[in-house]
């Protein structure tokens, strides 16, 4: 720790008053006195707004998670600038997830905006976890002739259709022996028509 840096307490959330059900009045008492840890000050300030028990749970983790990367120092005396290197910390060396770099961020900012009232700053300069790049799958024209040849029947029908296949009017449909014709929005087959 360096110097001038308060070191933060950090208690399991069971030591919130009231969480161990016991009925002793005096040891309640005796907790009320002490002073909350910023854990579980984190800890009530998300169940009070409602918030799911595993969100909860990931938050605090987070949080423990931080401190400890910083060396326990209280969050008062750390800013923007720490918060960028934990999260730089997590994409390079890590090489955490983009969606796991935005939930860390998320703990981070409702610690120090919600718990703690204080604006982090500007939080320029993170390096952001890669999201993957998905390219859609596209087939070919081959490719798409090579899949239709393969259906029969009303899946061939169906998917001909589907992907844009033209018919004309009174064409056999491949495989089928359907005979098919198209006029203005309506389908029907040959036998439909007779």
């Amino acid at each position: 720790m360096g110097m001038g840096s308060t070191p933060v307490r950090i208690t399991n959330k069971s030591a919130y008053p009231g969480a161990s059900g016991n009925a002793d009045d005096s040891t309640a008492a005796s907790m009320d006195k002490q002073p909350h840890s910023l854990i579980t000050v984190d800890w009530e300030a998300l169940a009070s707004r409602h918030y799911a028990r595993r969100t909860i749970g990931t938050y605090e983790r987070w949080l423990r998670r931080f401190l400890r990367f910083h060396q326990l120092r209280h969050p008062r005396e750390m800013g923007s600038l720490e918060i960028n290197a934990f999260l730089t910390h997590l994409a390079v060396n890590e090489q955490v997830s983009a969606s796991t770099q935005s939930q860390a961020l998320a703990a981070l900012l409702f610690l120090y905006k919600r718990v703690l009232e204080i604006d982090p700053g500007e939080l320029d300069g993170v390096v952001r976890a890669r999201r993957p790049k998905r390219l859609p799958v596209v087939l070919s024209v081959m490719e798409v002739r090579a899949v239709l040849q393969q259906l029969e029947g009303p899946a061939a029908l169906v998917c001909g259709l589907l992907y844009g296949v033209e018919y004309g009017c009174s064409q056999r449909l491949p495989q089928s022996g359907w005979k098919l014709c198209v006029c203005g929005c309506r389908i029907w087959t040959l036998q439909d028509i007779s």
